[in-house]
């Protein structure tokens, strides 16, 4: 996994806040050269695998509830894909330039870095998430200091959010960048990310993102450094494991 600092960190990420829990967080060897994380419907996949395995890793997949795969390349077959693009800062923004992320924000909204994280589960800011899920694993990160999750606020409502959820020496995973429809275009998105950034101290900063997003990152410093896929179990098959 240290070859991999971004899928590795994560699954090191996790260990650390989870190691103790199976019930919470599976963590498996798959082959000789690769490491599988399994929490609640998703799953990373750390290495490569033979074309020969794939079929086994497809049946524990089904058999542990997996709906989601994340990995460098590996589709289990039937499984619908996307390609995902990893990005890394590459122009880290100076720590003594301007004031800081606030600075960015136009008046009536406040950065907030230790946000309630019941108001943000509660918010639907981050939709696609299992609220539940997101809520025990994020408060763990936190308290560990595993992770940095900022919101941008109104009057105690969350209007966009952004998180550094595998903070570790080596680096840090930027994920959970979200904006409220109603608030886009103001700016939220970018001071969170650009204050995160900073906030890390100069460790290398990582996430992955479709191509769509890619100009966003691009303008904040950040530049392509390799290439990833998410697969998804199709709807019937994911239908039939919650019979």
């Amino acid at each position: 996994m240290q070859r991999d600092p971004l899928f590795g960190g994560r699954i090191a990420t996790a260990f650390d806040c989870w190691g103790e829990h199976p019930r919470a967080c599976g963590f498996y060897r798959a082959g000789r050269s690769a490491a599988l994380l399994v929490q609640g419907g998703g799953a990373l996949l750390c290495g490569r695998q033979e074309a020969a395995e794939a079929e086994e890793l497809a049946a524990f997949l089904r058999f542990a509830g997996v709906e989601r795969l994340c990995s460098r390349g590996i589709c289990p077959p039937g499984w619908q894909q996307r390609a995902l693009i990893e990005m890394e800062l590459r122009q880290p923004p100076a720590a003594d330039s301007d004031a800081g992320p606030d600075s960015l924000l136009p008046q009536g909204v406040r950065l907030e870095r230790q946000p309630s994280l019941w108001r943000l589960r509660e918010s639907g800011l981050l939709e696609g998430a299992d609220p539940d899920g997101w809520y025990a694993d994020a408060c763990a990160r936190r308290a560990r200091g595993l992770a940095l999750i900022w919101t941008v606020e109104r009057d105690g409502v969350p209007l966009a959010t952004a998180g550094l959820y595998s903070l570790r020496p080596d680096g840090a995973y930027l994920t959970a960048v979200a904006t409220r429809p109603g608030a886009r275009g103001h700016g939220y998105a970018a001071a969170l990310v650009l204050g995160l950034s900073r906030a890390c101290g100069g460790r290398p900063v990582r996430l992955l993102c479709g191509e769509p997003l890619r100009g966003f990152y691009e303008k904040l410093g950040f530049a392509a450094s390799g290439t990833a896929v998410e697969a998804v179990c199709p709807p019937g098959d994911a239908a039939a494991r919650h019979r």
